[in-house]
């Protein structure tokens, strides 16, 4: 299987407040269904994921986006590296939401885009 949707991914919730670090590295590889780090497996897979999502509307905006808030790169990044650096600690759990929309419907869902920058305004590391 690639991917795990059906995850609850929740390694920013207060009940891991004292190692969030090593919830997200958990949650990071139960979502690629890995039991550990396989850094050859996992680029197979978000190329996957990629190649499966990147022409979604909302997924174009959300690259649109990024590159427009991009304070850390002195350079503009391409969309398949964009979606890469989404799988940081501090936007994991709001790209898995993009990823179970489309793989449940097809689609990423407006709420889902909408939730992903209202959130990430308040991400202090947010490129």
């Amino acid at each position: 299987m690639l991917y795990n949707t059906s995850l609850n991914i929740d390694y920013k919730h207060e009940k891991y407040k004292n190692e969030n670090n090593s919830e997200y590295q958990k949650q990071f590889l139960k979502a690629f269904h890995i039991e550990k780090y396989d850094e050859k497996i996992v680029i197979e897979k978000m190329d996957q994921i990629y190649d499966d999502i990147c022409n979604d509307n909302n997924m174009k905006k959300l690259f649109n986006e990024v590159k427009n808030r991009n304070k850390i790169f002195p350079f503009e990044l391409k969309d398949k590296d964009l979606f890469s650096l989404l799988f940081s600690y501090d936007t994991f759990d709001l790209v898995h939401l993009f990823i179970k929309d489309y793989y449940e419907n097809d689609y990423v869902n407006d709420k889902t885009y909408e939730n992903f920058i209202n959130k990430a305004k308040t991400t202090d590391n947010f490129f």
